[in-house]
């Protein structure tokens, strides 16, 4: 195999653990795969909304903390919000 790049800071998994919490999503039976159940929800009638993300890339390696950090924070002012909650939002999560 070859190495493209490799994280600078925590690893994709973590990550994905720490977005399905912060969101609201169930551990069970995987955060990845229920971001994917909710990724899958979305078609052309009910489109997905996309946030522009903050992204800093040194070559071909990833720094996935600020993207985390990014994301708690349009969930604490309540902007990024998952499908069906009370709270008032522009963004949806996928």
């Amino acid at each position: 195999y070859r190495i493209f790049g490799e994280t600078i800071d925590i690893a994709v998994g973590n990550c994905l653990d720490r977005f399905a919490r912060v969101v609201g999503l169930s551990n069970d039976p995987s955060p990845g795969y229920n971001i994917e159940l909710e990724a899958r929800k979305h078609n052309q009638e009910k489109p997905l909304k996309f946030v522009e993300l903050p992204y800093v890339v040194k070559g071909m390696d990833v720094s996935f903390s600020g993207l985390l950090t990014f994301i708690e924070d349009l969930t604490k002012k309540n902007e990024f919000v998952k499908d069906g909650d009370e709270k008032q939002g522009e963004e949806q999560f996928t």
